[in-house]
């Protein structure tokens, strides 16, 4: 009698392992489909030619922000897109050190925003703080960073800005039109 517990045990065990092993080898064979989304991996950068993409063999342009692509894939949307003709606005930065000096702060890698004379962006969308920080310039509404130094509104001194000689509290997220006249200044 005791012989055949064991057995009887041993035969249990093979049937459980046995079950145990298929349940986990079945769904893997009924569900052999494809995954139906495709996920980019985040692409770090620098500047916007670090993000290029070739969809159907065209040069595509991707805006770089925060050191990262909008645009990862083909298939993604892109909130930015790049136009040939640029909106063109006069934007001056004041600081307690004087006015910043856009044009030497701009890279030729970036090809989205240009500081010249004038600024001049290439695309319909760019808000003002995506704008600054091609010029590596921080912008929130309440602070200013130029260079490591933050300039804050704090009851005493303030940031005032103006876009078309009108107070504008929504600036950072404000997108320039063409012949806009912007103004930040920190007094």
């Amino acid at each position: 009698m005791a012989k055949n517990e064991k057995m009887f045990s041993k035969v249990v065990m093979i049937v459980l392992l046995s079950l145990f092993i298929i349940g986990f080898m079945v769904p893997g064979f009924i569900n052999n489909q494809e995954d139906p989304y495709t996920f980019a991996e985040p692409r770090l950068c620098r500047t916007d030619a670090d993000c290029y993409l070739t969809c159907d063999d065209q040069p595509v342009e991707v805006l770089c922000s925060q050191n990262l692509c909008v645009q990862n894939a083909c298939d993604e949307g892109n909130s930015y897109p790049y136009r040939q003709q640029p909106v063109s606005f006069s934007l001056e930065i004041a600081t307690p050190q004087g006015t910043v000096d856009l044009p030497t702060r701009s890279s030729s890698q970036d090809l989205f925003v240009r500081f010249e004379e004038k600024v001049k962006v290439y695309s319909a969308s760019l808000p003002l703080a995506l704008i600054l920080e091609k010029a590596m310039i921080q912008y929130d509404g309440y602070c200013l960073a130029v260079d490591g130094t933050q300039y804050c509104s704090n009851g005493i001194k303030n940031i005032t800005t103006t876009i078309n000689g009108e107070n504008n509290a929504l600036s950072p997220y404000y997108v320039p039109e063409e012949g806009d006249s912007i103004s930040i200044i920190y007094s």
